[in-house]
């Protein structure tokens, strides 16, 4: 459910970073810095990572059945390496779980990254293997 913002929100948002709807989540990186989304519906297609009304990271999902396929996850160069896509990455699994998920799909392929096995090592280190039906994903059973 969506308001519209008054102008003194937008100010509280984009100077203090305080989010003006109520069932805004938020997620901490290393350095404590504090990023904002919202889910409008309970299987989003889509989500925003924000901070200070700025778009600092997106993340595009497929939902299937009992599948997540996470489409991508990028985060804005000028956020990356302190922890917040672990962190979202962590919130993802965690809410793949509620929502009685059994595998999380991520595409990753070569032809599409500069840094592939970077990628590829990172969603390793959170339990995803390389197996797949058609060999595009990488796989996280849940």
């Amino acid at each position: 459910m969506r308001r519209n913002n008054s102008w003194i929100d937008h100010l509280r948002y984009r100077w203090c970073n305080i989010h003006p709807l109520s069932h805004a989540l938020s997620i901490t990186n290393k350095d404590g810095s504090v990023f904002w989304f919202c889910l409008e519906e309970s299987r989003p297609a889509e989500i925003i990572i924000g901070k200070n009304a700025r778009c600092c990271g997106i993340i595009r999902i497929h939902w299937k059945q009992d599948i997540l396929e996470i489409c991508d996850l990028r985060i804005v160069e000028k956020h990356r390496g302190n922890g917040l896509g672990s962190e979202i990455l962590l919130w993802i699994i965690s809410y793949a779980r509620q929502e009685n998920i059994q595998q999380i799909w991520a595409i990753v392929s070569p032809e599409n990254f500069c840094d592939f096995d970077r990628l590829m090592n990172w969603y390793l280190r959170y339990g995803f293997h390389r197996e797949s039906p058609d060999g595009k994903f990488i796989i996280m059973d849940l």
